[in-house]
């Protein structure tokens, strides 16, 4: 492998490898998913400009994310008053969103497999009412309407399942992970 092609090759095991962290370290420093994907795509520019800097075998994670508290700063910087939100985001905040997003993702990759394995034993109608809300963003009204249900009747079914899912995982993880 040619040398430019094995540095393409690290570049991208080590960016897959960190993705879901780093898209993490973006949405704890932006406040919208689609600011996100900018800080983020930005970023990546950055990150593989300057990938000759990076030394293998150091952190990764710690050195893009540091690239995208950058960039998501700028970005922040460019939105001006839009992101009032946004504007006591000092340096030492910021590096503290980062730390706890990075934490979060940590937790989040040990307990996804185990929601996946515990939604597969669910029924296939509570598996669709969650995705439907869920996963395409549904609004409650909106669930309730296309079921036929009363908001009331989906939240308490919403929450039924949610606290389901909940003991299901963490017993998984008791019981030795979701292998």
């Amino acid at each position: 492998m040619a040398s430019s092609e094995k540095r393409v090759d690290q570049f991208l095991r080590l960016y897959h490898s960190h993705e879901v962290a780093l898209r993490g370290i973006a949405l704890s420093l932006v406040p919208r998913w689609a600011d996100a994907s900018e800080v983020i795509q930005e970023a990546n520019l950055v990150m593989w400009e300057k990938f000759d800097e990076f030394e293998l075998g150091t952190n990764f994670q710690a050195w893009a994310g540091r690239i995208i508290q950058f960039k998501a700063k700028e970005f922040r910087r460019k939105q001006g008053r839009d992101q009032r939100i946004f504007t006591f985001l000092t340096e030492e905040l910021s590096q503290t969103l980062v730390d706890e997003a990075s934490d979060l993702v940590g937790e989040f990759e040990e307990r996804y497999p185990a929601l996946q394995r515990c939604l597969s034993k669910l029924k296939s109608a509570d598996r669709e009412l969650l995705q439907i809300r869920y996963q395409t963003g549904s609004t409650i009204a909106s669930v309730a309407a296309a079921t036929g249900r009363s908001a009331e009747a989906l939240y308490k079914t919403l929450s039924r399942l949610r606290s389901a899912l909940l003991e299901c995982v963490n017993r998984t993880l008791v019981a030795g992970g979701a292998k």
